[in-house]
């Protein structure tokens, strides 16, 4: 370009072109590099004992707007690192919040529950949606694989890693009798 007569408007509009495409992959790189970053550098757990209902209770007020279902034992306590745990929540009811709404329906009041009890020295935590279901369950942990125009795909990878972290395990599955999906966390009671 720096060759040709700029003040021709056909080359004016190959710089203009050229420069945005460089800015726009310039954006998806740091993002991708924000996000390789943030995966590759979780700090191990600080845990502290927290019920499980006010990890719940604390998460879901961060979504108001949301209708709610939750159920389970006010009582029962983990050594979890909080922040943590709820950041994995965040990612999870994100997906199933997006997963509820279409572009049909996106003003719609989104339903979730969130259910709780102990089995086996563990808690298993679910949350149900009743969006679109999973329709490739493959590439769920992939990290950066994502089917969103604004997904950075390591939501779910982020969130597995930290239940990991804990001992746990992270299940993504439809829904058996609806439609839907559901994510199990499963976390020992004690540690």
């Amino acid at each position: 370009l720096i060759n040709q007569d700029l003040t021709q408007k056909e080359h004016q509009d190959d710089l203009h072109e050229g420069l945005a495409v460089i800015s726009e992959r310039a954006q998806s790189l740091n993002i991708f590099i924000k996000s390789y970053h943030q995966l590759s550098t979780l700090p191990p757990p600080t845990k502290s004992l927290i019920t499980v209902a006010t990890l719940i209770h604390s998460t879901t007020a961060l979504y108001p707007s949301v209708n709610w279902h939750t159920e389970g034992s006010s009582t029962v306590v983990l050594y979890v690192d909080n922040q943590q745990l709820q950041q994995a929540l965040v990612n999870i009811i994100t997906n199933a919040i997006e997963a509820s709404k279409t572009p049909h329906n996106e003003n719609k009041v989104v339903d979730l529950t969130l259910l709780w009890q102990v089995t086996n020295n563990n808690i298993a935590i679910e949350l149900l949606d009743s969006g679109v279901g999973i329709a490739n369950t493959d590439n769920l942990f992939v990290p950066f694989y994502t089917t969103k125009i604004q997904g950075s795909g390591i939501g779910l990878v982020l969130s597995r890693q930290i239940i990991m972290n804990h001992d746990g395990d992270m299940q993504i599955e439809n829904r058996a009798n609806q439609r839907g999906a559901k994510v199990t966390i499963i976390l020992p009671l004690t540690k």
